[in-house]
């Protein structure tokens, strides 16, 4: 979804990745998903910052070639975050890459105490397989991420389900406009404007000023 309106641009989507268990088949399938992500991306205008929403079935943060930093230079945030790492699955990997291309960030790796599962399986099985991604300059312009634990509940209960599945995330932030809009009301004087207008014809001027005599 594209979200436009005056100087505020906005581009939001959900991708959902098909578990990895089922083998290559679906691998293939998901790498083909992330690149069609990837080409949209690239087709959004450079004043759209984007983000997503995904189950991605994907685990990160434990991986050779993705050292990680716990720097606040915003040049070194990394597209995974230090906090709570899993051993990476293939679509891990392919979000990793996926993330790498874009200068996205997965944001819910990134904010410890909002780090940990996301999805509560048989047997108390837990995973951090959701994530939340995007631009890294939209992150740095700050904001608030809660795992979205009272929405949970509600939504297994009124299907009378006990609590477990995925846990919703929610980033909540201060929308900033990608240009400065003009504030007519301060800086635009149409008595001024509309004088300049008379007066910078030599013929005008002399009209205007007897008038005003």
């Amino acid at each position: 979804m594209l979200f436009e309106r005056g100087p505020f641009s906005y581009a939001v989507g959900t991708i959902y990745s098909p578990i990895c268990v089922y083998g290559p088949k679906n691998v293939k399938l998901n790498r083909k998903l992330w690149n069609w992500v990837q080409k949209i991306k690239q087709e959004l205008p450079s004043r759209t910052p984007l983000t997503i929403g995904t189950d991605a079935n994907g685990h990160v943060g434990s991986h050779a070639s993705n050292v990680t930093s716990r720097s606040d230079d915003p040049d070194e945030l990394q597209p995974i975050g230090p906090y709570s790492p899993e051993k990476e699955n293939s679509h891990g990997t392919i979000l990793r890459e996926f993330l790498e291309a874009t200068g996205m960030i997965a944001i819910n790796t990134h904010v410890e105490s909002e780090s940990g599962h996301t999805w509560t399986g048989g047997n108390n099985k837990r995973n951090r397989v959701d994530f939340i991604l995007m631009d890294r300059s939209l992150y740095l312009n700050g904001g608030k991420l809660k795992k979205y634990q009272q929405m949970h509940r509600q939504l297994r209960h009124s299907v009378g389900k006990t609590e477990g599945d995925h846990t919703p995330l929610r980033w909540t932030f201060t929308p900033k406009p990608w240009y400065t809009p003009p504030n007519l009301q301060d800086e635009c004087d149409y008595k001024k404007m509309i004088r300049s207008c008379q007066t910078r014809d030599t013929k005008m001027a002399t009209y205007v000023h007897k008038v005003e005599e």
